[in-house]
């Protein structure tokens, strides 16, 4: 019975050795993730690298408080709102070429739609208003919405910067 004990006890101290160091390696795998994603573009292989931080960042067991010890979280946080400031502007700048470039309101409608997918993806619901240009792509929502009765009234946006220029009448 007494060599039971010590084996069980033998034991429990390697799973506690062994749990601290999955831990560890989470931490270091999540962190190394968010370095991994580097400058932000509006393309596959930044969203690649931002899904794949999310994902890391995601496996860190909540029961062991895991994401409090990833020091660069806040780096994700800027990048995934850089990710969706850039998804916005690329509508807010297709639908400002729309005539010269000739693109068609179908693949404006399809910029925004990736924007705002992009926004839900990345981006709390009581967290989007305080991006810098999502105002940008409510207007541009709004413009493109289906029915014309919901276009709005308001001048479209010149800087794609989150500011939406009212014609003075």
């Amino acid at each position: 019975m007494k060599k039971l004990t010590i084996i069980l006890l033998a034991a429990a101290v390697a799973l506690s050795g062994l749990s601290a160091a999955s831990a560890a390696y989470a931490v270091r795998t999540a962190s190394a993730s968010i370095e991994a994603i580097g400058q932000v573009r509006y393309d596959e292989e930044s969203r690649a690298a931002l899904d794949e931080a999310d994902a890391a960042v995601a496996r860190l067991d909540p029961n062991l408080n895991l994401e409090s010890r990833v020091e660069n979280l806040d780096e994700l946080e800027s990048a995934k709102a850089e990710y969706v400031r850039l998804a916005n502007k690329t509508a807010v700048v297709a639908n400002q070429r729309r005539t010269a470039d000739g693109i068609t309101d179908e693949e404006i409608r399809q910029r925004i739609a990736d924007a705002r997918a992009a926004a839900e993806a990345y981006i709390p619901g009581d967290e989007l208003e305080q991006l810098p240009n999502y105002e940008d792509l409510v207007w541009l929502e709004l413009r493109y919405a289906p029915s014309e009765e919901s276009a709005p009234e308001k001048a479209e946006p010149e800087s794609g910067q989150g500011t939406v220029v009212v014609p003075l009448c």
